[in-house]
Parts: structure tokens; sequence; C-alpha cells
């Protein structure tokens, strides 16, 4: 792992995949999910770079379950805001590195990365070239308001799903009056947007309103698939993330 930029004061580190040769090349930022580390984004990391792509795995600054590693700088006020800061500061700084091509910038992030890839890509305008989202949590703002019905109910800490992690207030105010369709639609570049059909995390129904606001969206169902993708749902997700790519580089 080693620093890959900062954002906030805070050391945000990662590992980049770069394929073999010389010159310039595409570049694809994976954004793992809330509670997780950089290992759940590596996957398709190595089948991006199999395919010529330059790679970015990293960690949100506290954005891991304590149980796991995480080599970023810690953040008790993480919230998905904090993580789309952190993901713009990547763009940022990747658009200098040796051997990426700063007109060829992919996101793809996973649940709450995917919503934080999400709302970056609807700041990032011309930055990048294109957005992959993976059962993305567009369920955040909803679900905090039915958890707490007041920002006045939420604490100055709170546990989330009975001591997962513990999260700050920022964590709910940040998103208490976000329209994430609002931002969305603002998305000009294209979208791939996956799903699994069961996923009792994020139902469906939050993307598939999101392929109707997106304005140029590719849209699969995974079928079989709950809140993650593993195995035979791991593979078909990886393709249609290569093929989306490679598409965005011709």
């Amino acid at each position: 792992m080693k620093q890959l930029c900062t954002c906030g004061g805070r050391k945000i580190f990662g590992e980049v995949f770069l394929p073999d040769g010389e010159g310039k090349v595409p570049l694809i930022i994976f954004s793992h999910e809330l509670g997780q580390c950089h290992f759940t984004t590596e996957g398709y990391a190595r089948v991006l770079n199999e395919a010529g792509f330059a790679c970015i795995i990293f960690d949100f600054c506290g954005g891991t379950e304590p149980n796991l590693p995480n080599e970023s700088d810690p953040n008790p006020d993480m919230s998905v805001i904090s993580e789309r800061d952190e993901i713009m500061a990547i763009v940022e700084a990747a658009r200098g590195y040796d051997r990426i091509d700063p007109e060829k910038i992919i996101l793809c992030g996973a649940s709450q990365g995917g919503m934080a890839s999400a709302l970056a890509a609807a700041e990032l305008g011309d930055a990048i070239i294109g957005v992959a989202l993976m059962y993305p949590a567009l369920c955040i703002s909803e679900d905090m308001h039915n958890t707490f019905g007041s920002l006045d109910n939420v604490g100055e800490r709170f546990d989330l799903w009975g001591g997962f992690m513990n999260l700050s207030k920022r964590y709910v105010s940040d998103v208490w009056d976000l329209d994430v369709y609002e931002k969305l639609a603002k998305i000009k570049k294209p979208v791939l947007l996956m799903h699994g059909d069961i996923d009792d995390l994020v139902n469906i129904s939050y993307s598939l309103r999101a392929a109707d606001v997106l304005e140029n969206c590719e849209f699969h169902t995974i079928e079989n698939a709950g809140h993650g993708f593993a195995e035979e749902s791991f593979v078909t997700a990886s393709g249609y993330i290569k093929d989306f790519a490679l598409r965005l580089i011709r």
C-alpha cells in the first residue's frame, strides 16, 4: 500500500496496478462498501488490469469496520459525502501519476462506495469518462429517515446494525436533505449499473429508479445475487465492467 493523496488533511492509502508495457493507460478507481476495505475490490481490479487498465484500490478514511485492516487515516466523522470527496481527491492526484492517461479515468464503486462514486461523478463532469455502479446504496438517506425520524433524535455518535460500526451524527446529517436522484440526473457520462435481484439490504428498486433518471445508463439485473457479487455473479459483473470500460476508451 502506498499513499495516494490527502483529503481534508487525512492520508489515503491504496494500491496501483499497472499493466505491462510503457505509455499512458486508462485508469479505473474502485471504491469499496461501507465497513469493508480494499480487499473487496481487488478481484475486479485484477481482472481489469489484465485487460490493459491501470487500477486503483484503496481504503476510505473511517470506512472500515474494526475487525478489518484499513491503512488510510481514521475519520471519526466518515459519511458518504466524505467518501465522495476522497474519490474526487484520488481522481485529481491520479491525473498526475506517471503512465495514467488523465483523459481516460473511470470510477467503479460498490454499495456505499457506489453511491459515493455516483455523487463524485455528478461533480467531476468531464474529468471522468464513465462510472460503473454495483448494488449502489442509494437508500442511505431514506434509511436514515426511517431509522431516526428527525435529526434531533440522532446522538453525537450511534451504533449501526447492532455495533457493526460506530458512526457520528455527520453520517446522518450529510444525507438528511440529499436528493440522490437529483444528483444522478447531473451525470452526463455513460453509467453501467448492476444490481442483484435478491438483494435484501438495498432493494433493486432503487437502482431501477436510477436507471430511469440517468441520461446514459446500461442496466443489468444480476440473477440470484444478493448484496455483493461472488462466484458466478462476480464473473458476470467483471465481464460487464470490462466490456463497458473497453467501449469507453475506443
